[in-house]
């Protein structure tokens, strides 16, 4: 099962990043040879109109295939024919359907689940909020000024104050109260409270936000991890590979389809957030090069850009390959 889940779970999430880059080469009139899921030797393929369409072996990648590796061609749907800003879209395309991905499956898994929000689902006794006279279902709209429209933001100001007194604006049929108290520290949780639950909401809108700003979080946070990459700072041990993945798609189906679609829309932003990395052979590093086509009205030469990608795939194969026999051997002698 565990092999199974991954294969379906990283096909889906290649399939959306190459019909990303197909539908914007389509839309910009280029010709596409072939749309192909995962690498390696075929197992299916059929060809409709200019297009192969085929599905390969080994479930670790894709491509479409538009010629964009020729040093030049007269075809004027040719790729490499093509103005910047539209080669451009089409290599941009592939990241931006991953995020789109991970949206569609992170509201419909909140959908099931509902999400936290701003008004009060619970007061706890002898507590703060309950003794200065909150109750369920108050709003809070303000805490010591700041505008608080979410449960995130409700926990980030009370958690500034530590036997401080604040004073927090809640709605209450309608109407806008105010309440002053002192919120407690836990030490064995580590965080400041003021004894409220919150409530739960399955509101497709409010879910939606809710999955776009918790994307911008993901997003936020493995950027800045990239950072730390480069600066020789980060902890290698939380890059995980092929089996890395393969063993959190199996700990999520043990789980059932909700952790399987939580996961998926996580590996989805990481997908997106590395392809968009400027580096050699990456939809990152293919961009820099039209950028500078876009800044300098020129083109780097094709047969030297051919030999940048070229470098920085033989790097990245060495890479998967380092991973994988770390992770292999962590299995072996687990």
């Amino acid at each position: 099962m565990t092999v199974i889940s991954f294969i379906v779970v990283f096909s889906v999430l290649v399939f959306i990043h190459e019909l990303g880059h197909y539908l914007a080469a389509k839309l910009n009139g280029i010709v596409v040879y072939e749309f192909a899921v995962g690498m390696g030797p075929k197992l299916f393929s059929k060809q409709y109109g200019e297009t192969i369409y085929s599905l390969r072996a080994l479930p670790i990648g894709g491509y479409v295939r538009m010629n964009e590796d020729e040093l030049e061609s007269e075809d004027p749907r040719s790729f490499v024919n093509k103005k910047p800003w539209r080669r451009f879209t089409v290599i941009i395309a592939g990241p931006l359907m991953n995020f789109i991905l991970a949206v569609v499956l992170l509201t419909g898994a909140h959908s099931f689940t509902g999400v936290p929000t701003n008004v009060i689902g619970d007061v706890v006794e002898n507590m703060p909020a309950a003794i200065a006279g909150f109750e369920a279902g108050d709003k809070i709209v303000e805490i010591e000024g700041v505008k608080t429209k979410s449960w995130e933001a409700v926990i980030r100001e009370v958690g500034k104050y530590k036997d401080q007194k604040i004073n927090i604006t809640v709605v209450r049929d309608g109407a806008e109260l105010d309440f002053a108290m002192a919120p407690v520290y836990d030490a064995s949780q580590n965080k400041t409270m003021i004894g409220i639950t919150t409530s739960v909401t399955k509101n497709i809108f409010v879910v939606t936000s809710y999955s776009v700003r918790l994307i911008g979080n993901v997003i936020q946070n493995m950027v800045n991890y990239i950072g730390t990459l480069f600066v020789g700072k980060a902890d290698l041990n939380q890059v995980a590979g092929i089996v890395g993945i393969a063993q959190m798609v199996g700990e999520a189906t043990r789980n059932g389809i909700l952790d399987i679609m939580f996961l998926a829309a996580l590996l989805s932003i990481n997908l997106g957030i590395i392809n968009l990395v400027p580096f050699p052979a990456l939809d990152g590093g293919r961009l820099v090069f039209i950028i500078f086509e876009m800044i300098f009205r020129r083109p780097v030469p094709k047969n030297l850009e051919a030999y940048v990608h070229l470098a920085g795939f033989v790097v990245l194969m060495g890479l998967m390959i380092m991973l994988f026999t770390r992770e292999t051997t962590s299995l072996i002698f687990k």
